[in-house]
């Protein structure tokens, strides 16, 4: 798979906050400086024709993370809590699944931009941030 950046682009025809980062593959990231929860992000990518950023491959996440100007930003990756995903920090237990717990509680991962090597990191949903969407090139199955 040969990776491609044709940069800068004009805006992204779809909305005037979404501005081309680059070409990886099969796919067109784009980044939007717009500090929304993840939740809205993925709104505002959807009304794009387009989805918050999924990366499969390390390589993809550092050319990514190479190209923003912004820290943060949201991706796709999501933990949803419950409680048996949780345990005691010193007996080592679960939890039982007999609490009253508030499930469903989202951790949402962010693009954390590094010097030639990025990351994801978790945040809580709820926070804003920048965030960056893809889309599937003409033709192409993802």
């Amino acid at each position: 798979m040969r990776t491609q950046c044709t940069r800068p682009k004009q805006n992204a025809p779809f909305s005037k906050d979404l501005f081309f980062l680059g070409r990886y593959g099969f796919k067109e990231f784009y980044l939007s400086h717009t500090l929304v929860t993840q939740t809205e992000a993925a709104a505002r990518c959807k009304l794009s024709d387009m989805n918050l950023a999924v990366f499969l491959t390390q390589k993809s996440l550092d050319f990514v993370g190479n190209l923003t100007d912004m820290d943060l930003c949201w991706t796709d990756g999501v933990l949803v809590n419950a409680a048996t995903s949780y345990k005691w920090l010193y007996s080592e237990d679960y939890l039982s699944d007999e609490f009253a717990f508030e499930e469903g509680t989202h951790i949402g991962l962010r693009l954390l931009k590094g010097k030639g090597t990025s990351s994801l990191t978790p945040g809580g949903s709820m926070q804003s941030h920048c965030y960056i969407c893809y889309k599937w090139l003409a033709n192409e199955n993802p």
